[in-house]
């Protein structure tokens, strides 16, 4: 077995018990399967092997596929590797405990609706109907060994869980952080993009209304309804409208701290040392309310 890593013991000896009870319910149904097999075989005076069709042969497969495949659930559960074990869901595990064996759900049902066949209709026009009925009943007490071995690696399931939410892997610690770092990678790039759309589309206003128009009209701007802006400079009315409307969508798309920023940074040196100075004031002012 792999190196220890549930600290609950209990794990490790419903595992034992379970793969020994599997191993009991394998011998069983090899050993019923061998009887079945001789008495068929020497049925006749003749001594020849009479096997009614294959799907007496198929009966055979599946009996002891059954208890095999139910050794698979306690090593998987148990032995795997961290990253393959990580990659399965526990209640998908459960799923696959309980359901490997049920072939046997669908024969019992089968041994049951056949004897109630025997019971009332004549035996010589059942065909396989008696042989399957037969054979599934001896296989009863296999049956029996493979769920209750199933029963213990349901309740791994449970403490494996307990186990892992008060401690949890390695790898799922590592899991999580990776997430948590893609996450947060995703969040940045979003930003990022949302940044760009911004400055771009303050940039296109700013040009607009122009530089000293916005810093100029600012406050007048953001107090004030666009109609009782006074604008001393003799525009055209469309012009004037035009650069008062790219101001205030501006202020009021929430681009004003990107806007002066971008003055600042782009045109310090370039424009008016007063403008510049007159941007910081309101960028500062701006800062100093969101702080």
């Amino acid at each position: 077995m792999a190196n220890k890593r549930y600290s609950n013991e209990e794990i490790y000896h419903n595992e034992k018990v379970s793969t020994v009870l599997s191993v009991i319910s394998l011998s069983v149904a090899i050993i019923i399967m061998i009887m079945d097999f001789l008495c068929r075989a020497f049925v006749n005076e003749k001594g020849t092997f009479k096997i009614d069709s294959e799907y007496v042969i198929i009966l055979y497969l599946i009996s002891i596929g059954v208890p095999a495949l139910n050794l698979l659930p306690c090593y998987n559960l148990m032995d795997l590797d961290e990253e393959t074990e990580g990659s399965n869901n526990l209640i998908k595990k459960r799923v696959q405990i309980i359901f490997n064996s049920s072939p046997w759900i669908a024969f019992a049902l089968y041994w049951f609706v056949a004897f109630f066949i025997l019971i009332t209709e004549n035996e010589n026009h059942l065909g396989l109907v008696p042989i399957m009925a037969e054979y599934l009943g001896r296989m009863s007490v296999s049956l029996g060994f493979v769920y209750v071995g199933n029963l213990f690696l349901i309740k791994n399931c449970t403490l494996i869980k307990e186990e892992r939410a008060e401690n949890p892997p390695k790898y799922i610690v590592e899991r999580n952080q990776r997430i948590a770092e893609e996450q947060r990678e995703e969040e940045e790039e979003k930003a990022h993009e949302k940044y760009l759309e911004a400055k771009a589309e303050s940039e296109n206003l700013i040009t607009k209304c122009g530089i000293k128009f916005f810093i100029k009209y600012y406050y007048q701007l953001k107090n004030l309804p666009l109609a009782d802006v006074t604008v001393i400079e003799d525009y055209t009315s469309e012009e004037k409208y035009r650069r008062l409307n790219a101001a205030k969508k501006i202020i009021d798309d929430g681009l004003t701290e990107i806007t002066l920023t971008g003055i600042i940074n782009k045109y310090s040196g370039i424009i008016d040392e007063f403008v510049i100075e007159q941007a910081k004031k309101i960028l500062d002012s701006i800062k100093g309310i969101n702080s």
